[in-house]
């Protein structure tokens, strides 16, 4: 009989604590993700009550994480159409691009979130961006097809 099977069960080897590393003040061990405030997990999620109530309480609808992603950038993303609205109203910037260059618009655009990209055009959301190595939202949407204006799509 093998030691595998043969072997009686007893306690599991302890297991050593888990080390949270920080480079500049950030848990790299956690991602990422790791300085994105409550607003971001209520806008990602699309919790319109939470989102309303940490504006309510003072966060500020600009907030960014380290890489410049902003709450009305996860909100689009998700194509959550009601937070977007409510960080709108709340000051969100339209154009707040990441260090990447992403915007809102754009986030809309990769999501096919028509709702969403609606709402940020009627608010002065810009369909170009300055960066020439990253494509604009309105290329973005043409090539996943939800432009409804197919001129618009012509290069």
């Amino acid at each position: 009989m093998s030691r595998k099977r043969g072997a009686e069960p007893g306690p599991l080897p302890e297991r050593a604590p888990e080390r949270k590393k920080a480079c500049w003040g950030i848990l790299t061990s956690q991602g990422s993700w790791a300085d994105r405030s409550p607003l971001h997990e209520a806008a990602s999620q699309g919790r319109l009550l939470a989102l309303r109530t940490l504006l309510a309480q003072g966060y500020h609808a600009n907030i960014v994480t380290i890489d410049h992603v902003t709450p009305l950038h996860e909100a689009c993303l998700s194509g959550h159409v009601a937070c977007v609205r409510a960080l709108i109203n709340a000051g969100a910037n339209v154009n707040a691009a990441t260090i990447d260059g992403v915007t809102p618009l754009y986030n809309c655009c990769a999501s096919g979130s028509v709702g969403c990209i609606e709402l940020l055009l009627q608010n002065g959301a810009h369909t170009h961006t300055l960066q020439t190595h990253f494509p604009s939202a309105l290329h973005e949407a043409c090539k996943r097809g939800e432009y409804t204006e197919p001129e618009a799509c012509i290069d």
